[in-house]
């Protein structure tokens, strides 16, 4: 499974009404159109921390401006890439 389905499959248990990942398309606005408050979206930061065994502390990672599914695949890739190259060979 790559990092976006696994994100997907993060954010489709934080949906309010369930939503298959073939639905979760980048356009879609997080709130709006998905209804993932801030409270969600926080749950599926943690959930994402042990799915990848990563500590979003420790790489400092900034999660302002995530509005969408696009913008949340693009920081799950990036942070995914941070915590692979912080890890001792």
């Amino acid at each position: 499974m790559d990092i976006d389905e696994r994100v997907l499959r993060l954010l489709s248990t934080a949906c309010p009404r369930p939503i298959e990942l073939a639905r979760l398309t980048p356009e879609l606005m997080l709130r709006q159109d998905l209804g993932i408050d801030s409270i969600a979206l926080v749950t599926v930061i943690f959930q994402f921390e042990q799915e990848f065994n990563i500590n979003l502390l420790e790489l400092e990672a900034d999660f302002s401006g995530i509005e969408t599914v696009g913008d949340v695949l693009a920081k799950a890739r990036e942070i995914v890439k941070a915590g692979a190259e912080a890890r001792p060979a």
